[in-house]
């Protein structure tokens, strides 16, 4: 068995585990995935409130525009630009996670198949 076959699938065992320990590297790529995933459908959520609290917001604009009260207009407007800058820079984050764990997963089929092939390349 090779050496990144051992250490992608094996837990250590002996003395080594003692000074060592820690699960394998698919296991811990694993883990982070899952966690990435959790942080992406947190931020999801947050960017379904805010699109809402988005609409709201405007929808007062509209109506202080229609009314002529253009003070509380402009409040209604630069907190919505606000908003959606908010909301635009968890957008981004959210794009970036799905990068990390669309890279992540990647890594892990490679090493599946790594790992296969190992005794083939002997």
């Amino acid at each position: 068995m090779s050496r990144f076959n051992r250490e992608w699938s094996e837990y250590k065992t002996g003395i080594t585990a003692a000074f060592r320990p820690g699960p394998p590297l698919r296991h811990k790529i694993e883990l982070a995935t899952r966690r990435i995933e959790a942080q992406i459908q947190y931020l999801n959520g947050a960017i379904s409130l805010l699109t809402q609290r988005d609409k709201a917001l405007f929808q007062k604009v509209v109506d202080a525009y229609s009314k002529h009260d253009m003070k509380r207009a402009n409040v209604y407007a630069n907190e919505l630009a606000e908003l959606r800058k908010m909301a635009n820079f968890m957008m981004n984050a959210e794009l970036a996670l799905e990068r990390v764990a669309l890279r992540l997963k990647t890594v892990t089929e490679v090493g599946n198949v790594a790992a296969v092939l190992a005794p083939v390349g002997r």
